[in-house]
């Protein structure tokens, strides 16, 4: 179900894009991470569950966080006039787990949909940030992003690092400091960072590395996850919350949404296996809690880590739940009889 829209006036140096938009040479290198489903389930209370009033209901499909560092080659809108601008090259670190909604039928859950949910995300460009944050109400910072540029580097390196602050204090100003950190650690691990050749053994290489065999049992539900499914449509399934602060009360919103929206994919430029051990660092950080938010630790050390080089389209999303989908009591009564309370 749609909300009512009027047309969009862009103004110059607005910094937001329509969808679609593509994205070539997108190198990713991505990190597993243990976490706990205790947590994750507060993730989806506090950015699905809780925004629209349990009217649609998601849970933590694995006690998993995926760290991922990106370089994109261009980023680019795929809508006249914006088509003909230009692209935008730019670094992303990106924190996402995976949901599922699901509703109850009788005596019987079924899952409607499995999707990424990403609480956490920083890029290194305003147009980026500014398109993410209004477009698909992904929550994207500012930030300034250190990786390395081949995942065949030795003792690679990543950081992120924003103005924020390790602990709340009035009166103390925000500084530039280090967010979080992937480091690879020298051990007995001497191959070089593989590449796999064969595209359905890449995929399914991955898909284990992150799902194992694909077969998920919701705890609790019996509910039974098959993550072949995501496969089919070659395209990755996102969830997120699209809100605006009211500018007449602190603590309501004036517009509140939840979208679901697809990285569809294009090309296959290169995926592989990323050898080796990696560490993550999360420093303590008030304005960014992701380590007791995520269920993470620092210095924790990384499940399983892969690359892929890959070229896809951001698609236009759809509504999946709105607050102007309920009318209060109020406005169904104004609406009904045309006077105002």
């Amino acid at each position: 179900m749609q909300s009512s829209s009027a047309t969009f006036n862009y103004q110059n140096g607005s910094l937001n894009f329509p969808a679609p938009i593509g994205l070539q040479g997108a190198m990713m290198m991505c990190f597993n991470f243990q976490s706990d489903l205790q947590s994750l389930q507060k993730v989806c209370d506090n950015w699905l569950n809780i925004p629209s009033n349990q009217e649609v209901y998601y849970q933590p499909l694995l006690p998993n966080v995926l760290v991922t560092f990106s370089n994109y080659a261009g980023c680019y809108p795929l809508v006249a006039p914006f088509d003909n601008w230009g692209t935008i090259p730019y670094q992303e670190l990106i924190f996402s787990i995976f949901v599922v909604r699901i509703k109850k039928v009788g005596d019987v859950w079924i899952s409607e949909h499995v999707s990424a949910l990403v609480p956490y995300i920083f890029v290194d460009d305003a147009i980026i940030m500014a398109s993410g944050r209004e477009l698909y109400g992904m929550p994207k910072a500012y930030g300034t992003i250190v990786q390395p540029t081949s995942p065949t580097e030795t003792n690679k390196v990543f950081t992120v690092s924003t103005i924020s602050t390790a602990l709340f204090s009035k009166g103390v100003s925000f500084s530039n400091l280090i967010l979080s950190s992937i480091t690879q650690i020298a051990d007995n691990n001497n191959k070089v960072s593989s590449e796999i050749k064969d595209l359905e053994i890449a995929v399914n290489e991955v898909k284990n590395l992150i799902f194992g065999d694909g077969h998920i049992v919701i705890p609790g539900l019996g509910l039974v996850i098959e993550i072949a499914e995501l496969l089919v449509e070659k395209c990755l399934p996102f969830t997120s919350l699209r809100q605006f602060r009211s500018i007449t009360s602190a603590d309501t919103s004036c517009y509140k949404s939840i979208v679901d929206f697809n990285a569809k994919f294009q090309q296959l430029n290169g995926i592989g296996i990323l050898e080796g051990t990696y560490q993550l660092g999360l420093p303590q950080n008030d304005l960014f809690p992701i380590a007791s938010d995520l269920g993470l630790v620092d210095k924790q050390i990384a499940l399983s880590a892969f690359w892929i080089n890959w070229d896809f389209v951001f698609e236009q999303g759809t509504e999946v739940w709105t607050n102007e989908m309920k009318p209060d009591f109020w406005k169904r009564v104004t609406q009904l009889f045309k006077f105002k309370k």
